[in-house]
């Protein structure tokens, strides 16, 4: 699978298997706000910015050179934690050991757990 991209807003967290996926799903007030970061699955952060086109709020995307794999690990790995504990997840995630799952392999989990928005 290529790219997947990973929207945090205040630890709950989303998946989309599109960029376009994911700047559609977001709000431009909430864009202008604050209140997300995206991330591809190579930790890459991509900023996130509302613009006013043919007089309507749309949100676009643009990638950076900043790579923080160690925040979006640390949120995947408190999700992966979460759902453990979770009575809808608990079945499903009684062998998976969160810890020892790098940051490939916990996207893999989730999103076979969780699913994508689009």
């Amino acid at each position: 699978m290529g790219k997947i991209y990973i929207l945090n807003e205040n630890g709950d967290v989303s998946f989309f298997k599109t960029l376009q996926g994911a700047t559609s799903f977001v709000e431009p007030i909430d864009v202008k706000n604050g209140e997300y970061e995206l991330f591809d699955s190579n930790g890459v952060l991509i900023k996130l910015k509302s613009v006013k086109y043919n007089n309507k709020e749309e949100v676009v995307a643009t990638s950076t050179d900043f790579k923080d794999e160690e925040s979006l690990y640390m949120t995947l790995l408190d999700l992966c934690k979460y759902l453990k504990e979770h009575k809808n997840f608990s079945n499903k995630m009684f062998h998976i050991d969160c810890e020892r799952k790098s940051l490939k392999q916990l996207i893999k989990v989730l999103t076979g757990l969780i699913g994508f928005e689009d």
